[in-house]
């Protein structure tokens, strides 16, 4: 039997997590879910580590983007004292 990737396998859950319904248990909705994987691990690898990049990158660029709107904030804050 293959190995599946740990990070692969969340990023392809977190993808297909559908919204919770109500009461229903976690089990029953993601025992519903149907995906295609790839049993090949170095495919697998490669995959989780884009995602994980991607993740790190889209991190960065929200801390980018909060710094911007404090600079904002403190510049219009200086115009109106």
């Amino acid at each position: 039997m293959n190995e599946i990737n740990i990070d692969y396998l969340f990023f392809l859950l977190e993808k297909n997590m559908p919204a919770p319904e109500e009461y229903k248990r976690h089990f029953s909705i993601i025992s519903e879910i149907y995906v295609s994987l790839t049993l090949n691990t170095l495919e697998q690898q490669k995959i989780a580590n884009f995602f994980i990049q991607l993740d790190n990158l889209i991190s960065l660029q929200s801390k980018k983007v909060q710094k911007l709107k404090d600079i904002k904030n403190g510049c219009l804050n200086k115009m109106f004292v």
